[in-house]
């Protein structure tokens, strides 16, 4: 006989966590901030839901994930209820349970690694467990899964939310591009000036960190602590954000013109081996953390290289770190996954065996394609978070260099924008949208830049967003909010939305002179449209409809390899202090045998100023005079 639900539901959920196991939609997600109760709702919702006889396939991004925390969190909740008939956690996770209905129920652990491998027997309930580390590719393909006795399975998803162009949140809304002409405005709503509507048969649940009643009462405020005040509103507050400039933005930036002498420093290296067009960068980043503690960006170095050119450059970073600094810097080289990254790392710790270097395990998710453009995973965005924090409150100083222009956020143009550039010897004006047939034809197409011309990189379109308007009067450019304009007054790159009228920019005028402007309108269209993204090579800028911008990044996160090199440094430096060991590919170095960082290791004692003194040549130039 089976038993009632009062019977045998002891399980404790939040009012958030009850509306979204009571949905009746085909498509239910819960998404909230980090500690919001996401796995437990979609544990306890499988488990309180399920009729004798179903199937339930639980997904998730990866196989550790899947069996680590999913499967689990759910064996946790149902062993709380006495519902386990049986259980295993490897090599496929799974479980057999009881049901209220006095039946029982099975389900499946997966994960999204592999799309095809969710294809296969027909489910109930298909769970998607942070849906939004999930590539959609592998949503879309378990979609077909979801039948049960010829009527559709219901979908479930639970996540941290990833923006308003991931594909999690284009699931439960539509855009509406013109809501003047929407019958019924009453049904829209709205997320940063634009309007949406919510998909029919679907349904999502929000719920913060701090309605989650069952959440340590501290969890909020130390979590806040590494965590910019925009990046709160996502990872604790569960909001769909813009995402642009979300990372890193640009008005925080500062800089010096010397380094604490005495500071200690981690450089992380980030490594690649190609030199194609489409290659990643090498990254290797200096960090300093002053007795202030402030920390500093001191030093970048980048580039395109095979591995042997890779490996000299790598010796002449370590040997000049060590004469600089009397051989204080540990160093860390990022292991990329395999034998044979771990080979790698291995010869590279032996060819350095006289510097004190250690590896880094890669980091899961590292990159993801969106649109054609490779992007940084979740893991390495993660990685980015505390150097995002101490980056908004001030505590974060760039030595003056060529390679600071990095840091810069960058973003969009409208597709009609008109870009000056150079195509069979004649200069002219087309729109953005068009450049990419005319770089079929021309590879080596180029944009109007001050001084002359660079090489378009690529071109595309990144999808719709809010258009602005700034216009001198006789120029009009339409970009999103935060898109780079030269500033004659600051001198600098300030966002679109910053500009009032009086200020001036600098315009290209039809006889090729380059002018200053006064502005005369800087104001919200109200209307949303598809804006594309160019890339130019060096300068890193080019003419808008005449006015000049800078180059566009690909801007889902103002994020770089830099930036990733950096922030590993900056989690190395931050465990070392706080007294963690140090770990490489051979051994493991305790905390009393490690190099002290800082210590009295001979440093120098000169000025800042005398750190060029050694007459070392310059690495960052393409030349490379010493290989």
């Amino acid at each position: 006989m089976g038993r009632s639900r009062q019977s045998v539901n002891v399980t404790r959920i939040s009012p958030q966590q009850k509306l979204f196991i009571a949905s009746d939609a085909w498509i239910t997600g819960f998404t909230g901030g980090r500690g919001a109760g996401k796995t437990a709702a979609g544990s306890i919702c499988m488990l309180w839901n399920a009729a004798d006889g179903e199937n339930i396939m639980a997904v998730s991004p990866t196989y550790p994930i899947a069996r680590d925390t999913t499967y689990k969190t759910f064996v946790d909740f149902a062993n709380s209820e006495d519902r386990i008939v049986r259980s295993r956690e490897h090599p496929n996770p799974y479980c057999v349970f009881k049901t209220f209905d006095g039946g029982r129920a099975e389900i499946n652990f997966k994960s999204a690694d592999n799309p095809d491998s969710l294809v296969g027997r027909s489910v109930s309930r298909l769970w998607f467990d942070e849906a939004s580390l999930t590539a959609q590719e592998s949503f879309e393909r378990a979609l077909g899964c979801a039948r049960h006795k010829g009527a559709m399975g219901k979908i479930y998803a639970t996540f941290t939310p990833r923006g308003f162009r991931h594909w999690t949140f284009e699931r439960f809304y539509e855009l509406i591009d013109n809501v003047a002409h929407f019958g019924e405005p009453d049904k829209l709503v709205y997320f940063n000036e634009k309007a949406y509507l919510p998909r029919n048969n679907t349904k999502l649940i929000h719920c913060p960190s701090t309605r989650n009643p069952f959440l340590a009462t501290e969890f909020v405020s130390l979590m806040s602590q590494n965590y910019s005040s925009r990046l709160q509103l996502q990872e604790l507050e569960g909001m769909f954000l813009e995402i642009e400039g979300l990372m890193f933005a640009r008005k925080h930036a500062q800089f010096v013109d010397a380094v604490p002498v005495d500071a200690e420093r981690v450089r992380y290296i980030d490594k690649a081996s190609s030199v194609g067009e489409d290659a990643c960068f090498s990254a290797m980043g200096l960090v300093a953390r002053g007795r202030d503690h402030c920390w500093y960006i001191e030093d970048m170095v980048r580039g395109k290289w095979t591995a042997l050119e890779r490996n000299k450059i790598m010796r002449h970073v370590l040997e000049t770190d060590s004469r600089r600094y009397g051989g204080s810097v540990l160093t860390y080289i990022e292991q990329e996954g395999g034998s044979a990254g771990k080979e790698v790392n291995e010869d590279l710790i032996r060819q350095f065996s006289q510097f004190p270097v250690y590896t880094d395990t890669a980091l899961s998710s590292t990159m993801r394609s969106v649109n054609g453009s490779m992007l940084p995973g979740d893991a390495k965005i993660r990685r980015a978070f505390p150097l995002a924090a101490q980056w908004e409150a001030g505590n974060v100083y760039l030595k003056r260099g060529e390679w600071n222009g990095a840091f810069l956020e960058e973003l969009c143009v409208r597709e009609d924008t008109k870009i000056r550039f150079w195509y069979d010897r004649r200069c002219l004006d087309a729109p953005i949208c068009e450049i990419p047939d005319l770089l079929k034809r021309n590879p080596n197409l180029k944009v109007k830049v001050r001084g002359g011309a660079q090489k378009i990189k690529c071109v595309r379109c990144t999808g719709k967003a809010g258009i602005w308007i700034l216009s001198t009067g006789g120029r009009e450019l339409f970009a999103t909010k935060d898109h780079p304009i030269w500033s004659i007054e600051k001198e600098e790159w300030l966002p679109l939305k910053q500009f009032k009228p009086g200020d001036r920019v600098l315009v290209c005028d039809k006889d090729r002179r380059i002018l200053p402007e006064i502005v005369q309108l800087v104001a919200f269209t109200g209307q949303v449209k598809p804006v594309w993204n160019l890339q130019v090579e060096e300068q890193h800028e080019y003419f808008a409809n005449g006015i000049l911008t800078h180059n566009c990044m690909f801007p889902e996160f103002k994020y770089c390899d830099q930036v990733d090199a950096v922030s590993a440094a900056v989690n190395k430096l931050s465990a070392f202090v706080s007294g963690d060991m140090a770990t490489s590919s051979r051994y493991t170095v305790p905390v009393a045998e490690r190099p002290q960082l800082g210590s009295a290791l001979h440093l120098p004692k000169a000025t800042p100023a005398s750190y060029d003194a050694y007459g070392e040549p310059d690495y960052r130039t393409s030349r490379l005079p010493w290989l």
